[in-house]
């Protein structure tokens, strides 16, 4: 419990991670207070991916991961505090988003962009830098999906987007599938990879 209040504080004092919660609720406020009807969801979740990679990339960016390993060697456990710290921070965040844009399913609209920080927070273990897994990330969900448009429904966020648009069933499934998959191969490389 100690290591996952650790992993809270240090997202708290990054003022990057204010800067982007700020503008994640900045931004639906907006949209929501706009006379036209859009999917303020497909909006924010930019920022949602933003986020998730937040955490990994500052840490191996700044080259404070090894502090952080002398602290907490185990690096199974540093993991699991330092996804549920993300997951926290994401949740909050995606339930004030939910609420605040008036999404019509709240629930499935704030698991669908938890899903999405958590799924961009595995990618950034991958790569552990910010601007390739930013880039793929957005390119993702911003480029290859609306291309394939219905070829692409098992893509990981057309499959969550299920969870808020349509069968949350369906989505659910979906969403951890590929929850599942990227988090393996994160763990994989997260326990096996030097510094």
């Amino acid at each position: 419990m100690n290591v996952v209040l650790a992993e809270l504080s240090k997202l708290r004092t990054l003022p990057l991670t204010g800067f982007t919660v700020a503008g994640i609720l900045a931004c639906t406020a907006l949209l929501a207070a706009a006379d036209q009807a859009v999917d303020i969801i497909m909006y924010v979740q930019a920022g949602f991916v933003l986020l998730g990679i937040i955490p990994v990339a500052h840490e191996h960016a700044g080259r404070q991961f090894g502090t952080t390993l002398i602290a907490v060697p185990a690096r199974g456990r540093l993991l699991v505090a330092k996804s549920l710290a993300t997951a926290v921070v994401m949740a909050l965040t995606a339930a004030a988003t939910a609420v605040l844009g008036g999404a019509e399913r709240p629930v499935g609209a704030a698991a669908y962009l938890v899903f999405i920080g958590l799924f961009a927070y595995a990618v950034a273990v991958v790569v552990r830098q910010l601007i390739p897994a930013l880039v793929g990330m957005l390119s993702l969900i911003l480029i290859v999906s609306p291309v394939l448009a219905d070829h692409g429904r098992w893509l990981p966020d057309r499959a969550a987007a299920e969870l808020y648009q349509g069968s949350a069933t369906i989505g659910a499934l979906g969403a951890l599938a590929w929850v599942a998959l990227i988090g393996a191969v994160a763990t994989v490389q997260f326990l096996r990879r030097d510094l």
